[in-house]
């Protein structure tokens, strides 16, 4: 108890030795991640001092909702000076009247100007907006659709990206050529409108980032049409490309997917599979045409929470095969406890991508073994037929259960500082 109470006390005199100005960053940083008012509320309740920083903060209060009162509505829009406003229209928003949901909704809309994020929960949002007559939104930067309505059209000069999950199997898309980040879930799909998704995708001329999360698709109504892609596969590079398969996914609906947008390959590609089932683990690493997925500079590939991961992975080695179908990649980072990386019999293909591979990272990877590694390390870095262009230079193994400390140390020592290990 005494240490707890003095650990109180160290605490608190730590906070009051902090300018106000590190504070309201502190503030700031706790608001970004904070439901909307919550954490504006909070942290002005706390003491005066408090009060008096979060007050002159506008930040803490851009997040506002129709649900809030007529009273929070005003003085959180008082509060927030000119600042962008994040606005959030829940699902259940109209519950308290719709009188008063108007009523705030007007209020609101009297600030449209100053709108840069609209999330969007609830089915009757565009509609109700319309009515209102706010439908001008010359900063908006980011749209949220989580509802069944699809994504609105509204006037957006200034929209960059789009998020949210998508439900409905019709896959419609407002602002293609405008916008730079996509950020798509589909939940509980049961068919997907491969072509039409390809075809939206393809039209968003200015796309840099490229997120899909594809969770619970697992009751394949019918086939999606795995007709050959339209357009030309990795004819189109972006910055990143990130794809979530998890939760009970089937292959059947994830792999005409990765073909609808297999023309797109990005510096920064990373690939996610967990939880899956309705075909093996490494069935998801490939497209309908069996092309390997994961292509870009730098890859970072996490497998995990497997149902029966000894079986599919005796015999296949998921280093050797990417370094065969990615020849670009100068980074490439495991998380995957279950997979084997480097066949223990078949020499280095010499036209393979590893002497393009530059940095390596095993994490979690219960299964590679000092074996794979001495393999690598002999052939790409304590290699001196091999310039520096052509061999690993940083090499990374951290929390793997098959590597011994005193082998890291060992091999340490030999690499002069090219490793980085923890156990």
């Amino acid at each position: 108890m005494l240490e707890t109470h003095c650990r109180t006390l160290a605490l608190e005199a730590g906070i009051k030795r902090l300018p106000d100005e590190v504070l309201s960053m502190i503030f700031e940083l706790g608001h970004l991640g904070a439901t909307p008012c919550a954490f504006a509320l909070r942290v002005s309740h706390v003491c005066r001092r408090f009060r008096g920083i979060a007050l002159s903060t506008p930040c803490l209060w851009t997040k506002v909702s129709p649900g809030y009162s007529l009273d929070q509505t005003h003085s959180f829009l008082s509060r927030s000076g000119q600042v962008g406003l994040d606005i959030c229209i829940p699902w259940r928003a109209s519950l308290g009247g719709e009188d008063k949901y108007d009523d705030i909704l007007r209020i609101l809309g009297s600030e449209s100007h100053r709108w840069t994020c609209l999330r969007i929960a609830s089915n009757d949002a565009e509609p109700r907006l319309r009515k209102l007559g706010i439908t001008n939104f010359p900063c908006l930067l980011n749209l949220q659709c989580d509802s069944d309505a699809g994504t609105p059209s509204f006037n957006t000069p200034s929209l960059q990206r789009i998020n949210g999950t998508l439900c409905d199997p019709d896959v419609k898309f407002a602002y293609q050529s405008q916008l730079s980040i996509l950020d798509v879930i589909f939940y509980e799909r049961r068919n997907i409108e491969v072509v039409e998704f390809s075809r939206a995708v393809h039209e968003m001329r200015n796309l840099r980032e490229f997120s899909l999360t594809m969770e619970a698709c697992d009751c394949v109504e019918m086939p999606p049409n795995t007709a050959k892609p339209e357009f030309e596969r990795h004819s189109v590079l972006i910055d990143k490309i990130s794809f979530s398969i998890k939760n009970g996914c089937d292959y059947k609906i994830v792999g005409p997917v990765y073909s609808a947008v297999s023309f797109l390959f990005a510096t920064t590609f990373t690939l996610s599979l967990e939880h899956l089932e309705g075909g093996d683990t490494i069935d998801f690493l490939y497209d309908c045409e069996q092309n390997m997925v994961p292509y870009g500079s730098s890859v970072i590939i996490n497998i995990t929470n497997l149902s029966d991961p000894n079986l599919e992975w005796s015999w296949f080695y998921l280093l050797d095969t990417l370094t065969q179908t990615c020849r670009i990649a100068h980074t490439i980072h495991f998380n995957a406890p279950s997979a084997r990386f480097v066949s223990p019999s078949e020499p280095f293909d010499s036209e393979s991508g590893y002497h393009t591979l530059r940095n390596l990272r095993f994490e979690c990877c219960d299964r590679l073994s000092p074996h794979d590694i001495m393999k690598l390390v002999n052939q790409f870095m304590l290699n001196e037929d091999l310039d520096d262009h052509e061999s690993i230079q940083s090499l990374g193994i951290f929390s793997c259960r098959g590597i011994r400390e005193q082998f890291l140390i060992n091999l340490g020592e030999r690499l002069s500082g090219k490793l980085e290990w923890t156990i």
